[in-house]
């Protein structure tokens, strides 16, 4: 005879899924050594966790980044592409001020050259002297 499968109803979506590390993290009780199933489901707390980064570091929710990148018609603001591993938040570092969202290629070329516009015009005037 088949075992029944176990499910449980996430705290968060309220889908019911299957008792499994694929769908829960496990966690073990360092009172009793014993291993219970979290009750948010790894989807609800991924965004939980992303919602928290986007917070605490760039003072922007998870709805207002989605808005964002749904603006950008989720392309690079400074290239213009869509980046295959997806956009990352590019701010001033001085006011801490949200400029919009970039590439990763676009957002390490900023960080490279410090935000520093003279930097970046000296960088483009050597690109235009000797690039290819």
């Amino acid at each position: 005879m088949e075992q029944p499968k176990k499910t449980r109803i996430c705290k968060k979506c309220q889908r019911e899924l299957p008792l499994t590390t694929e769908f829960f993290y496990c966690r073990r009780n360092h009172k009793n050594n014993k291993y219970y199933f979290e009750g948010t489901c790894r989807t609800c707390r991924s965004l939980k966790h992303k919602h928290n980064l986007l917070m605490s570091s760039y003072g922007i929710s998870l709805e207002e980044y989605e808005q964002m990148r749904k603006n950008q018609n989720d392309k690079c603001l400074c290239c213009g592409r869509i980046p295959a591993r997806g956009l990352v938040v590019d701010h001033c570092h001085t006011t801490n001020k949200v400029r919009g969202l970039l590439c990763n290629n676009c957002n390490c070329a900023l960080g490279q050259v410090f935000d520093r516009t003279d930097w970046a015009m000296k960088l483009m005037k050597y690109l235009v002297k000797y690039g290819s």
